[in-house]
């Protein structure tokens, strides 16, 4: 299949050994009923093993509405923290940046199914969780499954469309893939309701190996798992340095999407591109001129661009000549809600460069930090719902992030390019072309969850 839209987002959080450090006085437990009923495999295990419950997979997780529109509201409430602090971080700022809050937040929330007490308390709070544990693990399971519908129907849908003689679209090309994995060191006793709630809600186990003698070893089965799971579109997720002997256990979500648009692009000419610093650059350019979800006002021009299926879409927000600065200052959860359910459909003729870039690994510990988690980063951290026998710390967040967009697709979703609803007599299009630096976010539209967002400084 001809790429359209690809993202591959990974984030690994690390847990390292911590001093025998004071835990807070708050008896209040992060797993109910936590008793010591410890799992590991025996010496003979070895590593390249796993350890993982006898449960089940949860697949058609029991979610009201109400916790589903509130996880919905956490996870994008914390998507524009990070991205308040990424685009002002050197990682952000005055470059290009693409991150996923879905990522981080199934990452993040595998490490708090073993917080306790005020360690939990202060997770809760930065991630802006309202409800209970017991509820908020099967909703991040039904958020997971929900989003792994997408790839599936935008396959069937390019499959009916394929006319007679074109090649039949084959579902591996067509991918919402979310995955996650757990690393712990051979020798730590995983405690059962841990292990139970990662099975039941996240379908994951812990691959055991030999942190202690090997560390560098495990961080290289756990960056070639990684490139595997995102078809090789991320490489070297964990740096030089970042597991070391002291290392006990790395969380890690992996997400990959590939669709192709609902409707193509065609090539357009090259054209420049105002950067920043106020010089030129000349890029490749494509357009589409079709009906889309459509909003202007004086300070901005937003677009939304829906991907093959309809569940998906692409918007972008292209300031006025005031700058991307003042259009970020003001964004918000709220204010991108607003955003969206302001659009009306219009007939626009888009043009927009084609760009493809892959971020470093961003270590997001400070900013965890300053979103108020001081303590799960410390000694006194207690995450005794991980392990009763070690007592571990968080140690950092890495994340890691691809995008490319393009006008190709596939040849079955070409053939719906010349398919025109007309209703009325037409309205000349709205023109928007962008050529100078925007914000860009793709989103779930059933769900409303903002799914990756960031900024293209330079295509």
């Amino acid at each position: 299949m001809s790429q359209l839209v690809s993202t591959v987002l990974v984030t690994a959080l690390a847990f390292s050994f911590a001093a025998c450090g004071e835990r807070s006085d708050d008896t209040s437990t992060g797993i109910a009923d936590s008793k010591s009923q410890g799992s590991k495999l025996d010496k003979a295990g070895g590593p390249g093993s796993a350890v993982e419950s006898e449960v089940e997979r949860e697949t058609k997780p029991e979610v009201s509405d109400a916790d589903k529109i509130a996880l919905v509201e956490a996870h994008n409430a914390l998507a524009f923290d990070l991205y308040h602090y990424i685009r002002q971080s050197p990682d952000g700022a005055g470059k290009n940046m693409f991150f996923s809050t879905t990522s981080i937040s199934l990452a993040l929330s595998m490490s708090y199914v073993g917080a306790v007490g005020r360690t939990a308390s202060q997770m809760a709070q930065a991630l802006h969780f309202t409800i209970p544990r017991e509820r908020l693990f099967p909703a991040y399971n039904w958020f997971d499954l929900e989003l792994e519908k997408r790839a599936a129907k935008a396959c069937e849908i390019a499959q009916e469309r394929t006319n007679e003689g074109d090649p039949e679209p084959k579902p591996e090309d067509f991918r919402l893939h979310i995955v996650n994995s757990l690393w712990g060191e051979e020798t730590v006793p995983f405690e059962k309701p841990f292990l139970d709630t990662l099975r039941r809600h996240y379908g994951a186990g812990v691959n055991l190996g030999d942190f202690v003698n090997r560390p560098d070893a495990q961080r290289l089965r756990i960056n070639a798992w990684v490139s595997d799971e995102t078809q090789e579109r991320i490489q070297d997720l964990l740096p030089a340095g970042s597991v070391g002997a002291a290392t006990r256990l790395v969380l890690v979500n992996a997400i990959h999407l590939k669709l192709p648009w609902e409707i193509p692009f065609v090539t357009a000419d090259e054209g420049n591109f105002a950067c920043e610093d106020e010089t030129t650059k000349t890029v490749p350019y494509m357009a589409v001129q079709r009906r889309m979800g459509y909003l202007e006002d004086d300070a901005v021009q937003v677009v939304k661009v829906p991907l093959l299926g309809g569940d998906v879409s692409v918007i972008i927000a292209l300031p006025t000549r005031a700058g991307l600065a003042n259009l970020e200052a003001g964004l918000s959860s709220e204010s991108f809600r607003t955003m969206v359910s302001s659009m009306q459909m219009e007939q626009v003729q888009l043009t927009m460069p084609k760009f493809e870039f892959t971020s470093g690994s961003i270590a997001l510990k400070e900013a965890f930090q300053s979103f108020g988690m001081q303590l799960p980063f410390s000694d006194a951290a207690d995450f005794s719902g991980i392990s009763k026998s070690v007592d571990v710390m968080l140690d950092d967040i890495y994340h890691k992030a691809m995008v490319a967009v393009d006008e190709r697709g596939v040849e079955a979703a070409a053939a719906t390019g010349a398919v025109v609803q007309v209703t009325s007599l037409p309205r000349e299009p709205v023109i928007m072309k962008v050529d100078r630096p925007f914000f860009l976010a793709l989103y779930d539209e059933p769900t409303g969850a903002l799914l990756f967002a960031g900024h293209i400084m330079e295509p």
